[in-house]
């Protein structure tokens, strides 16, 4: 046969299938686009040194990994209805590999339009995200500095990743051809998922991982682990959700059945026999949407916390305009910053307000509700220990005794944990929230507990900083001064207060530790935080599409399989109405299914999306949930808009089919 013929007959398939196929070309288009965007951030010049770029590669292996994985399952649900005239054309005297060819041009103009389409569309839409995440990031940069157009090469990059795909997406559907004969191929065309052999054990897998993942969210209580626990529990929820999704749903249908009076009525039984052979012929594509579902909620929810948090995580570090550090020798403890700070600002004639306490910072060790000196033979890098950690902050200061009249020390609680006690001190102490008192220090993210103890008793400050040292070098602990400076006056010297203060004092003779400057703060965190954000987005979108295209076919595939189950109930006396009721109530169903466990998944993944947030310094469960909440809100309303659209599709094919006979 003349490859003009192959050709020929693969681009009349594209045109005949293009309700199958255009959804198909414009999802790899769309995750194209963001596979080229993601891998050209990593080499923009403009963005030298930028977080984004550190995190755009990891985003740019993310979406291909995800979008091989997405065109290889999509194009299943393509391949199912062109089993059957495949099929035909074995019949009708073609050869196995007469198929392959048509096969092969088939993939590759599908290929090709992706491909071009993508690749353009992304070097051209690049400006356009460079131009919004600059935005976000209030960077004031010419984005056509380096020119009009980009370098080609990461778009070009990302188009022969793209052909590689494809590539293996042919050599995938050469070798399921070649285990099918015409036979096969019709039968297969008609075929559901597949029934394993050992249905009960897969079940009991499934939902033990279901367990599993669940069991470590819930348990993971400290920041330190939950950045690889996050990663073994997501990977144990998606084989449970494909494992047990069907044999969960089936159990309750079943219950359903058994009873008789809900069951054996006319408006019931057509639908729940319905559902049953939908869940069963359908069960992995619920399951996918489910996963993408799931996933799209924990990438917003991060994101956008993230973002909406930056100004908390910004407070807690530096809660004044300066915060300066000096870093005492364990042998010397005078307080000399507020001094020398307070002659620089008045040889420049600055105006500023200041506050300054003696902080100690140690490791302590929890043991059955008391807090205990670092055992010496315990090591740092002991992860297995983490969560019986505790980062302890002794703080004295004599600027705030109004603070210390009933009591005489006070822990400081900021999320209502548990009252600890110390260790041989017999004190009296109050426990009281960080937002009730006045007195704003710095605090650094929660990665282990963190407690913080406040005295205005100098002797006091001692016997708990001699407690809490176990004289082991290894240990983490810092000791020193701490000036908060806030600025009453808009001089210009303030733009380079911290370099110059840096110099005073160290011609002064102090060890100079470090200083944080609230506006510096602010333009790090916004950079850091609205990137990720960013990267959120340009996921959240490919996770959105692909998640729309899943439910298309599906609703698509299970039009076709119902179109002679439905013919078969109108020679038996169902009416169109009934039809469409029937109709509803099962779509109604399948709609709520995914809806129900990617809640269920998000619900039990908050304790550990919660210390994972911990981990890259956002401590606020509030935040969390507000975000997820609105991630809630969006998923929604995107889901029902999509299952709304997708319906009249699958309403459509039912009935058009059937009026035809």
């Amino acid at each position: 046969m003349k490859k003009s013929l192959y050709r020929s007959l693969a681009k009349s398939t594209i045109k005949r299938h293009k309700n199958l196929y255009l959804p198909f070309i414009i999802n790899g288009i769309f995750l194209l686009i963001i596979t080229c965007i993601c891998n050209t951030i990593g080499s923009e010049r403009v963005l030298k040194r930028q977080f984004i770029v550190n995190i755009s590669w990891l985003a740019f292996l993310i979406m291909l990994i995800f979008s091989a994985i997405i065109i290889l399952s999509t194009y299943n649900f393509i391949q199912k209805r062109k089993y059957e005239e495949n099929g035909l054309y074995m019949v009708l005297g073609m050869e196995r590999k007469h198929i392959v060819m048509i096969m092969f041009w088939e993939i590759f103009y599908l290929a090709l339009i992706v491909i071009v389409f993508g690749c353009l569309l992304g070097f051209i839409l690049y400006k356009l995200s460079l131009g919004l995440y600059l935005n976000m990031v209030n960077l004031d940069t010419n984005i056509f500095k380096e020119g009009i157009f980009q370098n080609p090469f990461p778009t070009f990059m990302a188009g022969i990743a793209f052909l590689l795909i494809y590539l293996i997406l042919f050599i995938v559907n050469v070798n399921k051809m070649r285990k099918f004969s015409a036979v096969d191929l019709m039968r297969e065309s008609k075929a559901g998922d597949k029934n394993t052999k050992f249905k009960s054990i897969v079940a009991i897998l499934g939902l033990l991982s279901l367990a599993g993942g669940y069991y470590i969210s819930i348990t993971t209580k400290n920041p330190m682990k939950a950045i690889t626990n996050l990663f073994i529990a997501v990977v144990l929820v998606i084989i449970g959700t494909y494992l047990a999704f069907s044999v969960i749903i089936a159990l309750i249908l079943n219950l359903l059945k058994k009873n008789k009076n809900f069951y054996y009525k006319k408006e019931n039984f057509a639908a729940i026999s319905g559902l049953m052979f939908r869940v069963k012929n359908s069960s992995r594509s619920l399951a996918g949407i489910t996963i993408l579902s799931t996933s799209l909620m924990v990438i917003l929810t991060s994101g956008l916390s993230l973002y909406l948090g930056t100004n908390d995580k910004i407070n807690n570090l530096a809660p004044s305009d300066y915060v300066i550090n000096h870093e005492f020798d364990e042998k010397k403890d005078k307080m000399e910053l507020d001094r020398l700070v307070g002659e620089y600002l008045k040889e420049n004639k600055l105006k500023a307000s200041s506050d300054n306490y003696i902080a100690y910072a140690t490791l302590a060790y929890k043991d059955v509700g008391t807090l205990r000196a670092f055992p010496k033979d315990m090591a740092m890098n002991d992860f297995d220990s983490f969560d019986k950690f505790a980062n302890v902050n002794i703080i004295l200061t004599k600027n705030h005794d109004n603070l210390f009249k009933d009591f005489s020390l006070i822990e400081v609680n900021k999320e209502g944990k548990e009252n600890l006690k110390i260790a041989n001190f017999d004190r009296k102490i109050k426990v009281k929230k960080y937002k009730d008192i006045d007195f704003k220090f710095s605090r650094s993210p929660d990665i282990v507990d963190t407690i913080y103890y406040l005295t205005n008793d100098k002797d006091q400050f001692y016997r708990l900083k001699d407690l809490f040292n176990s004289k082991n070098e290894t240990i983490f602990h810092n000791y020193g001064e701490i000036l908060m400076v806030n600025k009453e006056d808009n001089s210009k010297k303030w733009d380079t207060f911290d370099v110059d203060i840096n110099n005073y004092l160290s011609n002064k003779g102090i060890n100079y530790y470090g200083i944080i400057s609230r506006d510096e703060q602010i333009a790090r965190e916004i950079q850091v935080n609205s990137s990720i954000f960013f990267i959120g987005i340009l996921l959240g979108i490919a996770f959105l599409v692909s998640t729309a295209l899943f439910i298309y076919y599906k609703q698509l595939s299970e039009g076709f399989d119902d179109v002679e189950r439905f013919r078969i109930m109108r020679q038996v006396g169902m009416t169109d109405n009934e039809a469409k009721s029937t109709i509803s109530k099962q779509i109604g169903v399948v709609v709520i299914l995914p809806i129900i466990f990617t809640i269920m998944h998000t619900c039990f993944a908050i304790p550990i999306l919660n210390q994972f947030l911990k981990a890259v310094g956002l401590a606020n469960l509030k935040i969390m949930l507000i975000s997820m909440g609105l991630s809630a809100i969006f998923f929604v309303i995107f889901y029902a808009i999509t299952f709304l659209m997708t319906e009249k599709v699958y309403m459509n094919l039912i009935l058009e089919k059937n009026n035809k006979y």
